[in-house]
């Protein structure tokens, strides 16, 4: 039994980057994906100069808030920084390199504070920013700090949407590759679902209904997942297994964070062991190979030609470029009429 991968794994031409969820969990992939950034305390610029009569007397200096640019740009460094540090095997299946991961990071960042009804202000990111920055590499893996869950938005369930912050019950539900949503309101347990997302924490959306995901030592199958950081063995929720431990192929026993595993075995085995997984570049060979049990995922945010059978690996359009179902765009575009665009929330009417 496959558990859900809750993590930024590719979501294809609709993804973009967003900030941390409203549980202060990282956003799960197939809506959004979660960024990495810098040390210290975010809520006033390091570098600004005191320029008030009472500061050279001595008195009390005000110093000017960070405006949503300088905010967005020191998010996304340490974002960045993190996930390239923390998580390396998943950065490299969503970015080519750090510089580039700070750019859409922050390209994307304006609209979490100017889209229709969004609540969302820098001095929230500002000081989630700084919560980050005092976390260690297991802290951050863990999930955000409070301080980075926002508050809900102020658009009605029915009202159009692109971002969970956007709308009152945080939930902005989209389907299949629509850029635009409708807000509607996290869902408990036998309600419907599109993906996990539109489920409260700690549930899944399997067969479109979300349902709570077990615990260590609860029974587990195809409509009953564990929950993250755990898998199925035998019927049992357990932790899931680390590198060179045995596994099952196929059943999404190994770990995925801070190196991606997958189960090998040998050719036409169902027993193998949790190893690294392997990643192709533009070009080169992926999809399932014939060498064994592997999947072999696209690096940098590409698109494999086939999921059923050996392909091969397509890059990323750049913003203007030509896209389609084959070509995917950059993190942070959508493909529109067969151009990869950059696209503002406000566009959602």
């Amino acid at each position: 039994m496959r558990r859900p991968v809750l993590i930024l794994v590719l979501a294809g031409c609709g993804s973009s980057v967003a900030p941390p969820g409203p549980d202060g969990s990282a956003s799960d992939a197939s809506r959004v994906s979660d960024g990495p950034v810098p040390a210290g305390d975010l809520r006033a610029s390091s570098d600004a100069q005191p320029d008030s009569p009472g500061a050279d007397a001595g008195g009390p200096t005000e110093v000017a808030a960070p405006t949503a640019e300088e905010v967005c740009r020191r998010y996304a460094e340490l974002s960045c920084e993190r996930e390239s540090t923390c998580a390396p095997s998943i950065f490299a299946l969503t970015w080519t390199d750090v510089e580039t991961c700070r750019r859409r990071t922050v390209l994307q960042c304006a609209p979490w504070f100017t889209a229709p009804g969004s609540n969302y202000t820098p001095a929230v990111l500002a000081a989630c920013t700084a919560a980050m920055a005092r976390l260690d590499c297991a802290g951050w893996l863990a999930g955000s700090p409070p301080e980075c869950r926002y508050q809900p938005g102020n658009l009605p369930t029915g009202s159009p949407c692109r971002l969970d912050l956007q709308c009152e019950g945080l939930d902005c539900r989209q389907s299949g590759a629509a850029f635009c949503g409708i807000c509607g309101q996290k869902g408990g347990e036998g309600e419907p679902c599109g993906h996990g997302l539109d489920c409260q924490l700690h549930h899944a959306c399997i067969r479109k209904v979300c349902s709570p995901m077990r615990k260590p030592g609860e029974p587990c199958d195809l409509t009953h997942w564990c929950d993250s950081g755990l898998a199925c063995f035998a019927g049992v929720c357990g932790k899931e297994r680390g590198p060179g431990e045995p596994c099952e192929v196929g059943e999404g026993q190994c770990g995925i964070v801070p190196v991606w595993l997958e189960c090998v075995a040998p050719a036409g085995g169902t027993m193998g062991t949790c190893q690294p997984a392997r990643s192709a570049g533009t070009g080169e060979a992926c999809g399932p190979v014939p060498d064994g049990n592997h999947d072999v995922q696209c690096r940098a945010h590409g698109r494999c030609t086939s999921f059923t059978e050996p392909g091969t690996c397509v890059a990323a359009a750049a913003d203007g470029q030509p896209c389609d179902e084959r070509i995917p765009c950059l993190l942070g575009a959508f493909c529109v009429n067969g151009t990869c665009q950059v696209l503002d929330p406000a566009s959602c009417k």
